[in-house]
Parts: C-alpha cells; sequence; structure tokens
C-alpha cells in the first residue's frame, strides 16, 4: 500500500478505469453524485477493501448485481440516501466478512426488499435500516 487510505472523487468525475484503485482499503464515494454505471468494474482488483461508501448517490432503485463482485474482504458498507427500493437476492455473494450494513434513508417497502440478500452474509452483525417505509 502507498500509504492513502482516503480519497475523495469530485462531481466532475466522468470515468474510472478498471483496478483504478486496487491499493485502497478505504473507497468513500458518499456524495459524489456519480452514477453508478460511470464505476462500472472500478471496484475490480480492490482485494485490500474494508470501507466502501456509496451513500448519497442519485443511484436509486436496484444496485447491478454484480456492483460487488470480488469485494471479499469488506467488513463495512454504506448505501445511504440513494433511493434503492430493492437489494437483489445475489448482490452480496462475495461479501462472507461484511460485519456493517448501512441501508438508511432509502426506500425499502418491506424487509422482503433486502431480506433474501442478507442471507449471504454470515458475519453480519451490524444492520441500520432507519429511515425507510417499512410497513
Amino acid at each position: 500500500m502507498i500509504g492513502y487510505t482516503l480519497l475523495k472523487l469530485s462531481v466532475t468525475t466522468t470515468a474510472v478505469k478498471r483496478r483504478a484503485f486496487s491499493w485502497m482499503e478505504k473507497f468513500p464515494l458518499r456524495s459524489s453524485h456519480a452514477l453508478m454505471v460511470q464505476f462500472e468494474g472500478a471496484f475490480d482488483g480492490l482485494s485490500s477493501l474494508k470501507t466502501l461508501d456509496i451513500s448519497n448517490n442519485d443511484i436509486g432503485g436496484e444496485l447491478p448485481a454484480e456492483i460487488f463482485r470480488n469485494l471479499a474482504t469488506l467488513q463495512s458498507l454504506h448505501i445511504n440516501h440513494i433511493q434503492l427500493k430493492k437489494l437483489l437476492g445475489d448482490v452480496f455473494v462475495d461479501q462472507r466478512n461484511l460485519r456493517a450494513l448501512w441501508l438508511v434513508n432509502n426506500s425499502f417497502s418491506s424487509v422482503d426488499d433486502f431480506l433474501p440478500s442478507l442471507r449471504a452474509l454470515p458475519r453480519l452483525e451490524t444492520l441500520e435500516i432507519s429511515q425507510n417505509p417499512i410497513q
């Protein structure tokens, strides 16, 4: 590792090369207002990544099923304030080490919108789902 642990991307970021950040342990994309399609493949090769924060982005709906693939060392994931309505069942297939998941202030209307995806997380200790319109 080069010694950097924090990266800030501005709203002018338009594309990220595949494996561009493979040396990072923390990857905050909070409030970058970047569409996830711009970051397709950007998380590939992040073999040391422990914390990922994609909160406060204009994503909405569903995350692509492969968005977190190969992030086996991920321990903390923040997916807050992005208007998610559903998590696909296999979105966390490679996150066996995930211990904390924040899904605060999204658009989940039922636990069925995210519960199936949590079955792939055997080490999950913290789940924060406050401020969702769950019935």
